[in-house]
């Protein structure tokens, strides 16, 4: 095993982390990319011109041929590797997606084209803007609006507090539905 540790220093370190086949480890990954997609939207010759054009280079159809076949192998490869995994019962991962696309596709279901989950997907959405409102909300009359009450608080100066022993209260009669859920959520002025 010593050995492996001197063998593996014989190369540069881009070729060994990049993980490019060893005839085109020559190549930085975006470059090997640029290749192969030229190499699979054009014949060979056309696509060593686009190449040589953009890179300054003279290369010839032939060694883009023999970097395309390799790159080639590598993708069909990988691909064969997670065949073979796939029916060994190892199922590959799934790409990451936000929690509220999970929460999203687990109410609506599989059946992305039905009635039913378009609208449970609209319900979801409409309840997660909701709460996203108030949440927004909350925070900034914890943040603004307390430290505004608390500035006016501190500045303010009363004279005369022998009048407000004489204050009467009288109630009125008033609707039952009133306004009282647009007061409770202080969406009107003050």
């Amino acid at each position: 095993m010593a050995g492996a540790g001197l063998a593996t220093g014989l190369f540069p370190p881009q070729d060994r982390d990049w993980g490019l086949p060893l005839e085109v480890a020559g190549l930085s990954p975006k470059a090997a990319q640029k290749v192969a997609r030229e190499a699979t939207t054009q014949a060979y010759d056309p696509a060593a011109r686009a190449l040589n054009e953009d890179w300054g280079t003279h290369y010839d159809g032939t060694q883009i041929r023999r970097w395309a076949m390799k790159l080639g192998q590598k993708v069909a490869d990988l691909r064969a590797a997670e065949v073979v995994a796939y029916e060994q019962g190892q199922r590959p991962r799934r790409p990451a997606q936000a929690p509220a696309l999970l929460v999203i596709g687990l109410l609506a279901g599989n059946d992305t084209s039905s009635a039913k989950s378009e609208i449970m997907a609209t319900v979801t959405l409409l309840v997660g803007y909701v709460i996203a409102a108030l949440g927004f909300s909350t925070v900034y009359r914890a943040t603004v609006l307390l430290s505004l009450w608390q500035l006016g608080m501190e500045s303010l100066h009363l004279s005369g507090l022998s009048a407000l022993d004489q204050v009467k209260s009288g109630g009125r009669a008033s609707s039952p539905i009133g306004e009282g859920l647009a007061d409770a959520l202080n969406t009107g002025g003050y």
